[in-house]
């Protein structure tokens, strides 16, 4: 039927797509309703997307099956040299790990108990401090290794004046006697006491420098400290180290040699107990000015931590926050001849030298007010006690190169806060020199100047030209204090005091007249200047 009314391809088995063709032709015959041709023509889509979508599984199917294998084949050729290099690798490895462990082993059977052994494991030392520091400063390293060297010396000093050691006695002899006596005060739970160093003083006591800190720290305690020191042939003190700040601006109202003042200041700047062991002040009381309200104090701290945290977070003393800095080495100089390097009781000088004009006398007898001279100089600008002499700040600078510490704002200690430097100082202010007035002998066009001073009180006239800013009711108008450096002004001065008031009227008024010397006789005037009123201090 399909093929007599010629709906269907004629002569050709049926397919999907025949059928589609035949649906599509059924839907355009006369007399068919709207509906049944769409619904015709939806079935022969549905059909050929059926079919379509059979087509498109079977050839992906076909093209894996196809590709599949190849790909596996080219991968496996790929990646098998490489496998080849992993598999041996990991061979290798295992063969090194084994020696390694093997290694270690015989090592540890050989090692013998080492200093690591005794320290605490949390704390950090100072070798370790500068093995981890990146690029620091040389003289960061030196002043740490020597803060480590310090860390591992025991001072003694002998009681009586007798000497600690025999003359003529070796540092070898010395170290030997000392061992035999650490090894009878050895205890179960003691670290390692080996002798490393001895120092020998001139004033007979002995510098023991031990292997590690915490041997000195052992035998600092108060029990084994105190057998130590019985065992010694000669009666001795063992020095606990220090280390010193300046305290500025404390009142001198504060009781700072009261042992309470101490623990109090401890508690009150969360410090360890008995960290401060001496507090005194800088300037003896004699020598205050009567109306002196502070001064500057020296404060001795027990351990480095300490006193790094009190110049880092401030000194709170009775609620009033100070800043401490620390206590700088200064070269020594001698108060009989005024040379460096040297005290008066070594010096071999036959007679004293004056500290302020340079004069064969003691210091404390010089009567010149204005003289000033300078032995180490050899130059009349500045006294010898200066704080600006070149000579001073000569051997200020050998000081700091020989002690690193001095460039550091705090003392060295295995945290990284502490190492660091102090910023360069800032060049000297040299004031400019003025053009001298001095004439010259070759130039005859030059005019001499002088200035004169006159004791006249001002006219009426020109009081009233005169207007001056309303003053105080105060007598005199000041300029405050200011502490540190030379040069500046003190509220106790004469000298930064302006007259006002009253007293203006009578004090000298100085006139710079500048009069022609070399100028004839005729241009003086007839009449001479009427004289001048006198002084109150010539009433």
């Amino acid at each position: 039927y399909l093929e007599s009314k010629l709906l269907c391809v004629v002569g050709e088995p049926i397919n999907s797509e025949h059928l589609m063709t035949a649906l599509f032709n059924i839907s355009q015959l006369k007399n068919v309703p709207r509906p049944a041709t769409e619904a015709i023509r939806a079935i022969a889509y549905l059909i050929g997307e059926q079919e379509t979508s059979k087509a498109a599984t079977t050839i992906s199917a076909q093209v894996k099956e196809i590709i599949s294998g190849e790909v596996a084949s080219q991968v496996v050729i790929a990646i098998s040299p490489h496998m080849a290099n992993l598999l041996q690798t990991a061979e290798r490895m295992e063969t090194n790990t084994k020696e390694l462990e093997k290694l270690i082993g015989r090592t540890n059977e050989q090692a013998t108990p080492s200093q690591s052994q005794t320290r605490n494991a949390d704390t950090p030392s100072y070798s370790d401090a500068v093995k981890n520091a990146h690029a620091q400063h040389p003289m960061i390293d030196t002043a740490v290794a020597r803060a480590g060297t310090k860390e591992r010396q025991i001072l003694l000093e002998a009681i009586e004046g007798e000497s600690l050691y025999k003359p003529g006695q070796t540092a070898a002899s010395i170290a030997k006697e000392v061992q035999k006596i650490l090894i009878t005060i050895k205890q179960d739970d003691s670290p390692d006491l080996n002798i490393k160093a001895i120092t020998k003083l001139k004033n007979g006591g002995l510098i023991l420098e031990l292997d590690s800190a915490s041997s000195v720290k052992w035998l600092r305690k108060e029990g084994n400290r105190e057998r130590f020191l019985n065992a010694l042939e000669t009666p001795a003190e063992m020095k606990d180290r220090t280390y010193t700040v300046i305290v500025p601006f404390v009142p001198i109202s504060t009781p700072i040699e009261e042992t309470d003042w101490r623990r109090a200041l401890e508690m009150e700047n969360d410090i360890p107990e008995n960290s401060v062991s001496l507090a005194k002040w800088i300037k003896p009381k004699h020598k205050r000015a009567p109306n002196q309200r502070v001064a500057h104090i020296l404060l001795q701290l027990a351990d480095p931590h300490s006193a790094n945290k009190v110049m880092k977070d401030g000194l709170y003393v009775c609620k009033e926050k100070l800043c401490p800095h620390k206590d700088k080495k200064e070269p020594t100089r001698c108060a009989k001849c005024q040379r460096w390097g040297h005290i008066a009781a070594n010096c071999h000088a036959e007679c004293d030298a004056c500290a302020t004009c340079g004069e064969e006398h003691r210091s404390s007898e010089c009567t010149s007010q204005n003289v000033r001279y300078c032995v180490s100089c050899e130059n009349s600008g500045h006294a010898s006690n200066d704080r600006h002499c070149p000579t001073y700040e000569q051997e200020c600078a050998i000081l700091d190169a020989r002690h690193p510490e001095n460039s550091m704002p705090y003392f060295p200690t295995n945290e990284s806060w502490t190492q660091v430097l102090l910023p360069p100082k800032p060049a000297p202010y040299r004031n400019q020199t003025l053009p001298s007035m001095e004439p010259n002998p070759g130039d005859n066009d030059h005019v001499n100047f002088r200035q004169t001073t006159l004791d006249l009180a001002p006219g009426q006239s020109e009081r009233q030209k005169t207007k001056r800013p309303p003053f105080p009711t105060r007598g005199y108008i000041g300029t405050r204090g200011v502490r540190g450096t030379r040069g500046r002004f003190s509220p106790a001065s004469s000298s930064n005091r302006i007259p006002i008031g009253s007293q203006r009227q009578n004090t000298q008024r100085t006139l710079t007249s500048f009069l022609n010397i070399n100028a004839n006789a005729n241009t003086i005037p007839d009449h001479p200047p009427p004289s001048p009123k006198p002084s109150p201090r010539q009433r």
